[in-house]
């Protein structure tokens, strides 16, 4: 393993600002509602899960502050953009329970501020030069573009009803997985460690499919009314209610014990800090009508100008 270069990853606060620093200078090159629409998506919360992941793996596998500073703020801008858009295209009021951008700015202004998110991602990787720039580009590009392959296969399904379980696992793996493990990837593509891409890739999909199902388990009630896609209303076609339910439970606990075997196989130590994902337990057993369990609920204060105040949020 490599030796250490810093234990910034134990300093999480401190280097948590050195990210929105970076991410704040990103976003006010340019004076606009646009840029302020992008500021006070990222002023809004959120447990900055893949920060931590970011600067996490990062410290495990030795890298240089600057570059664990890079991956944490590229996989935020990521992040927050598809947020932003998501709730455009779903028409959600609120996010982190605030008035979402399109609800406070616009439509037009909430997609330009979704695309500057996108554009700061990509500076943030060219202002931190390395050997392993072009392939840190290109792998960001490919997970951007998965992103949006699943995005719109999931908006392509909304009331049809021929839909598979196996399409519906598809989807959350291209929509749901690639900018999560996104940050761990990153890492290892800046420590030379490409080789172990694809196990991380595997071992996120096995958690997103599981925190998906339990969104799903949820939302199943809603998610029929609006036609959009949910396992429960899958496997309710063809049983019962409370069936379908378990059915739904059951595929999250399987993905959930998947999930923690693979995360052995993630070397360098990072595998532990994937176990720390919210809704994450070992032991968690189902029956009828149960759950995954509740995610924990993060606090962060943020430098942003926008808000001062402890947000919260139940989204991953």
């Amino acid at each position: 393993m490599p030796p250490l270069v810093t234990d910034y990853s134990r300093n999480y606060p401190h280097s948590l600002h050195h990210v929105d620093e970076k991410i704040q200078s990103l976003l006010s090159l340019y004076s606009s509602e646009a840029a302020k629409g992008a500021i006070c998506q990222m002023s809004s919360g959120g447990k900055r899960i893949r920060a931590y992941l970011s600067l996490s793996c990062s410290q495990l596998l030795g890298l240089d502050y600057e570059y664990a500073v890079t991956c944490a703020a590229i996989s935020e801008l990521l992040h927050n953009a598809s947020l932003v858009h998501d709730d455009i295209q779903d028409r959600s009021d609120t996010r982190r329970d605030l008035p979402s951008i399109w609800k406070k700015y616009g439509s037009d202004i909430a997609i330009c501020s979704g695309d500057l998110l996108i554009s700061a991602a990509f500076a943030s990787a060219a202002m931190a030069p390395s050997r392993h720039t072009s392939e840190i580009i290109k792998h960001m590009h490919s997970c951007i573009s998965e992103t949006i392959c699943g995005q719109s296969a999931d908006l392509s399904t909304r009331y049809n009803k021929r839909v598979t379980e196996g399409d519906y696992l598809e989807i959350v793996s291209q929509k749901t997985a690639p900018l999560l493990s996104l940050p761990i990837e990153l890492a290892f593509i800046y420590a030379g460690e490409s080789k172990f891409l694809s196990s991380i890739r595997t071992c996120i999909v096995a958690y997103s499919t599981a925190y998906q199902v339990y969104d799903d388990i949820k939302d199943a009630d809603i998610d029929h009314n609006e036609g959009n896609l949910n396992i429960v209303n899958i496997y309710s076609r063809e049983l019962s209610s409370i069936s379908a339910l378990e059915q739904a439970a059951l595929l999250a606990e399987e993905s959930l014990v998947k999930f923690n075997i693979l995360t052995e196989h993630i070397p360098f130590g990072c595998g532990n800090i994937l176990k720390q994902l919210p809704g994450n337990t070992e032991s968690t057993k189902f029956s009828s009508v149960v759950k995954i369990s509740e995610p924990r609920k993060g606090e962060y204060k943020t430098i942003f100008p926008y808000t001062d105040v402890v947000t919260r949020s139940n989204h991953v």
